[in-house]
């Protein structure tokens, strides 16, 4: 759902700023940012992910599978 909130965010915008400027074809972003957009935005949670992630061991997984069915 975080790719297509993106996207509709990015187009919805373009369109509205049409509508505004009267179908001037007048930019609204620029070349770098249209270009390096979904780059960044589609590489970022995948990065930040990677950064915060948590390596557990067979162990560790088990004693945590066993302790949620105590509960």
């Amino acid at each position: 759902m975080y790719f297509f909130y993106k996207n509709l965010t990015f187009t919805l915008t373009q369109f509205w700023f049409t509508f505004r400027t009267g179908f001037s074809g007048q930019r609204f972003y620029d070349d770098w940012f249209q270009s390096l957009f979904n780059v960044v935005f589609t590489a970022l949670p995948v990065i930040v992910l990677g950064l915060f992630e948590k390596v557990l061991a067979f162990l560790d997984l088990y004693f945590i599978q066993e302790n949620i069915h105590l509960i």
